[in-house]
């Protein structure tokens, strides 16, 4: 089984590359464990069992502690222009399990991230919606 990370979005977000040199014809890592790159991804087998939202990002974290604020400044700016964002750390092929967690914008911290990606031990799935609206309210 293999790790898959996605975020998943109702509208369009911007992809992010932090440590990652592209050169065209090859990418150069310059520290592995300050690594983070979200690119544009599509619907797909591995993500279709966990989310309807149809815009896919996929994830690539080196480690987490050294993105922790770069990652949760992202997902901050990307909640603004959409309504819901749903944040997964998943196994290709496992559904079993899944652990979810919900939050409004507005009380969104970076330990929330940490709990779907600072784990040493990712034994079930994990996602992370982060809501705009109340109720009610727009």
């Amino acid at each position: 089984m293999s790790a898959y990370d996605f975020i998943a979005a109702d509208r369009k977000i911007k992809p992010l590359e932090i440590g990652v040199e592209d050169k065209g014809h090859m990418i150069i890592i310059e520290n592995e464990n300050h690594v983070l790159g979200i690119y544009d991804d599509e619907p797909s087998c591995y993500t279709e069992p966990f989310t309807d939202l149809p815009i896919i990002m996929s994830v690539q974290i080196g480690n987490f502690e050294n993105i922790r604020e770069e990652l949760f400044s992202y997902v901050k700016d990307a909640i603004k222009e959409n309504d819901i964002i749903e944040v997964w750390s998943t196994w290709m092929g496992e559904t079993d399990g899944i652990e979810k967690k919900t939050v409004h914008e507005n009380d969104l911290t970076a330990d929330d991230l940490q709990w779907v990606y600072g784990l040493k031990d990712r034994s079930h799935p994990r996602c992370l919606k982060i809501y705009k609206w109340i109720r009610g309210k727009k």
